[in-house]
């Protein structure tokens, strides 16, 4: 998506991440363990799959998140549909270091991308956007952003908000549940986060 205006540069580019998608994934799944009342997606049993504890769990999904919105920020071909096997040592931390978290981390795979990999997963993710205002955010980040030289802002969507870790805002890249762009409600804090992102010339 580009402006019109020959004065600016600016294009919009959306992407739904497998690796940051498999770490809400994976954190739903972990929630669910202490909230019966509301289930989050997935509802699944993990009780056989050698995942870290509580607060282990918590901090090493922290330290993850970190590093794969840094990664996804830095290369943006960093992420392919074969990213959590390549970079394994990373997407494995949070599972114990033994059989039952390897045999754990290899089904937690195979669950997730039975999901993603199908048109109601990644692809869905990001066709759900596209008719519900994001040419409204798009003409609102214009009015604010100019630039002399063409500029990507790359937006990654994800399917749920992060609950256990942070948002992090880098330049000229955003982390978003699709849930902020769908809801008029998140409008005024949605464009405010995405021109934080934004260094202007």
């Amino acid at each position: 998506m580009k402006n019109k205006d020959d004065n600016n540069s600016f294009v919009l580019e959306l992407n739904a991440p497998y690796s940051l998608n498999y770490l809400i994934f994976m954190q739903n799944i972990t929630l669910n363990n202490s909230n019966d009342d509301k289930p989050l997606f997935p509802y699944l049993d993990s009780t056989n799959w050698g995942l870290k504890k509580d607060e282990e769990f918590a901090g090493t999904f922290r330290e993850v998140w970190n590093t794969a919105v840094q990664k996804n920020s830095s290369n943006r071909k960093y992420d392919h549909n074969g990213i959590l096997k390549y970079d394994v040592t990373l997407y494995q931390s949070f599972f114990e270091n033994n059989e039952k978290g390897t045999q754990g981390f290899n089904e937690s795979i195979k669950s997730f991308l039975a999901w993603w990999d199908r048109v109601y997963g990644k692809l869905a993710v990001q066709s759900v956007v596209e008719p519900y205002g994001l040419d409204d955010i798009y003409i609102e980040l214009s009015k604010s952003i100019k630039t002399s030289s063409e500029k990507r802002l790359y937006i990654d969507l994800i399917y749920d908000k992060p609950a256990i870790a942070q948002y992090i805002a880098n330049s000229w890249h955003c982390v978003l549940p699709v849930e902020e762009i769908l809801h008029t409600k998140y409008r005024v804090r949605l464009l405010a986060k995405l021109l934080k992102c934004c260094d202007n010339d």
